[in-house]
């Protein structure tokens, strides 16, 4: 369902239960989410990407600020299991593959297609409400997503968790960092916010077979910014990096996945107590009769 605010000039992208993406009107079409503009300085790490995987596309977001930097044409192939976002995010959000495609399938199904090719850049953000997708956040996962990426290719995997030793949620967090760590040579972490002690952190890890070294580009230190908007975001964001202490934590593997389904119970728990209150309750009740466009 795509709901349009006319007095903030915004507009929003539900599925899943949840937001999945939602783009300032009258700011340059910025997001209006901070984890968006976290993963797409993915960019910073591998400026001459020519090709790039999104496995789960939402509004798409990422893609659309990560290429606001690219320094050539970026083919994206994209994958999603909602016919729907998928066609609104081309319709209301400017989505757009540039040659690439857009693949309605699980994504796990996707990375084991005979035809795969190779990518610069995968951005990984497959947290959607009620839809569960435990069995993508694996140790096989990752190691099958290693071998379709180049040598300089990076990874963003967007997670939901907290990072307090004594919350709920910090095991699996701990534990998808030495699952990546497992597969990839270096891997780093950072907080969409610098909000000290949020019960609930949007975290972005990346992942890489080499070294990851961002490169802040020169003429993003000297636009106009707003603390928290896009670019603030995209310019402090190594001011966020966190490190974890994944020595007790365990590797995710398939057939192993149940302590994350618990984990994004409690997540989706948390997060509707927050969201739910952007967006008015009859607009909320019309999401869960059908998907459509709507304004207000």
């Amino acid at each position: 369902m795509v709901v349009e605010d006319r007095e903030k000039h915004q507009r929003f992208l539900v599925g899943h239960g949840c937001f999945v993406g939602g783009i300032h009107l009258d700011q340059d079409k910025s997001t209006l989410f901070t984890t968006f503009a976290l993963q797409s300085v993915a960019i910073f790490a591998n400026p001459k990407a020519e090709t790039m995987l999104q496995i789960g596309l939402g509004a798409g977001s990422a893609s659309r600020e990560l290429l606001k930097w690219a320094q050539k044409p970026i083919k994206i192939d994209a994958v999603d299991t909602n016919t729907n976002i998928a066609r609104y995010a081309k319709i209301f959000f400017d989505f757009k593959e540039n040659g690439g495609k857009v693949h309605i399938m699980d994504g796990k199904a996707f990375l084991h297609s005979p035809n795969t090719k190779k990518y610069d850049i995968i951005i990984h953000d497959v947290f959607a409400g009620g839809v569960y997708a435990g069995h993508l956040y694996t140790q096989e996962v990752f190691q099958r997503i290693s071998e379709i990426m180049n040598p300089d290719s990076i990874l963003a995997v967007n997670f939901l968790g907290a990072l307090g030793t004594k919350s709920p949620l910090a095991p699996m967090v701990n534990a998808l960092d030495k699952t990546l760590k497992s597969v990839f040579s270096d891997v780093r972490v950072f907080k969409d916010s610098g909000e000290k002690d949020a019960e609930i952190e949007n975290l972005v890890y990346f992942a890489s077979k080499k070294k990851i070294v961002f490169q802040i580009p020169e003429k993003l230190k000297k636009m106009h910014k707003t603390e928290g908007d896009t670019y603030w975001v995209q310019e402090h964001f190594l001011e966020n990096e966190v490190v974890l202490n994944d020595d007790h934590a365990s590797i995710i593997k398939d057939g192993h996945t149940h302590h994350l389904r618990r984990h994004q119970t409690q997540v989706e728990e948390g997060v509707w107590d927050k969201v739910h209150t952007w967006l008015p309750r009859a607009t909320w009740a019309e999401f869960w009769r059908e998907p459509t466009a709507s304004t207000r």
